[in-house]
């Protein structure tokens, strides 16, 4: 199992985590022998006694940048992405720096007056070898991702194996042309689990390409190759451990509280889960008008609970907005290989005074999440996930 080795240099300790394999949760354990895990070093972080609390643009985003990398010892030309952006904790304003080189990240703090509050650093060592018992490669998995993001070379990715309630995946990311894209892909199947991609916050590349530019064209977010929603969950019939109801007639008894037909379903999904110690499977529906999530006993074939959310798509774009909503519809669909607008919901979010176009398409036993800046037509956010 590989983890990450992380060297706090900070006046603050901060904290990351790794997610494992696509489940949203944090893995740590003790690394096992061949493991790859990234190296860390670092120095200690200038004094902070000239920092002060102050109006944030004191000194510009550039000038906090020059700081970090003098901070870290790099130059521009080492970078392969950056960002920063302004923050505020307890009245003290500061810029937080994001550095990316091609084998470490680094993290700093920077005081308006450009001192360096703290630092941390994250080193990558890609030495390592495919683990036991893979049937897909190191280097397949690399090339498989390398695929998504034309013009990525090796030098832009990182990549680490991660274990999760036994189950194995290849995750990582790749850093480029203003974009970091991140992704997990099962080392058994090759099947990419998952799949997000996000513009860096005022920040830029080596090449001088600023995030907001790059991020409607650097990543190539295609559909993968992925088993259909049929497949996925339908093709199992046998209960879990302890139950006597399937999937399969979990799936039926959740269709019939619905009232809808498997033909209206654009996507589905059915997962054991436990609640106060009854066993359950929640069932959720997709059609494209509408969400279902149903509760269904494991053991009696229940229906124990059920919520639903409709979709309205009749509105028309925003005043003010420079990119219509068919537009923003159809820069979506052309990111999603045979997906139509029955599988795609989308509506109209404001979030820091900035209007965005938000939704998703359920498609092909996947689901893609997006952000669409109203005025650009720029991709702010853009994940996959297998259903």
């Amino acid at each position: 199992m590989m983890k990450h080795l992380l060297v706090w240099t900070a006046v603050a300790l901060m904290t990351l985590s790794m997610t494992a394999c696509g489940t949203g949760t944090s893995s740590s354990a003790a690394g096992s022998s061949g493991s790859a895990s990234p190296a860390a070093s670092s120095s200690q972080a200038p004094s902070s006694s000239s920092a002060s609390a102050g109006t944030a643009g004191t000194i510009a985003r550039e000038d906090a940048l020059a700081a970090a990398l003098t901070a870290a010892g790099l130059t521009e030309e080492d970078l392969i992405g950056w960002e920063a952006r302004e923050d505020r904790d307890d009245g003290l304003v500061y810029y937080e720096v994001d550095l990316y080189t091609s084998t470490a990240d680094y993290e700093f703090e920077v005081g308006t007056d450009g001192a360096i509050l703290s630092q941390e650093q994250k080193s990558y060592d890609m030495s390592w070898t495919t683990p036991e018992g893979a049937a897909v490669t190191k280097e397949a998995a690399m090339a498989s991702a390398l695929e998504r993001v034309s013009g990525a070379t090796e030098s832009n990715l990182r990549m680490w194996v991660e274990r999760d309630d036994g189950f194995q995946c290849y995750e990582g990311e790749i850093i480029y042309n203003g974009t970091k894209a991140e992704f997990s892909i099962d080392l058994q199947t090759g099947e990419f689990l998952e799949w997000s991609e996000k513009a860096l916050t005022a920040g830029s590349s080596a090449s001088g390409d600023t995030g907001a530019a790059a991020s409607s064209q650097a990543v190539q977010a295609s559909a993968p190759a992925a088993a259909s929603s049929s497949s996925a969950a339908a093709s199992s019939s046998s209960a879990a451990a302890g139950g006597t109801v399937t999937e399969d007639q979990a799936k039926a008894a959740a269709l019939s509280a619905a009232g809808i037909q498997e033909s209206d379903l654009i996507g589905f999904t059915v997962r054991p889960e436990r609640d106060d110690g009854r066993q359950t499977y929640q069932v959720d529906l997709y059609t494209a008008s509408a969400d279902y999530e149903i509760d269904v006993d494991m053991t009696t074939g229940q229906v124990l609970g059920q919520e639903q959310e409709r979709y309205d798509m009749s509105w028309t774009t925003p005043d003010g907005a420079s990119v219509t909503k068919e537009a923003a519809i159809q820069s979506v669909l052309e990111r999603v290989s045979g997906a139509t607008e029955a599988n795609l919901r989308m509506q109209v979010e404001r979030d820091d005074g900035r209007t965005l176009y938000e939704g998703s398409v359920i498609y092909n036993g996947k689901d893609y999440d997006f952000e669409i800046d109203v005025q650009t037509g720029e991709f702010i956010s853009w994940s996959e996930e297998a259903l």
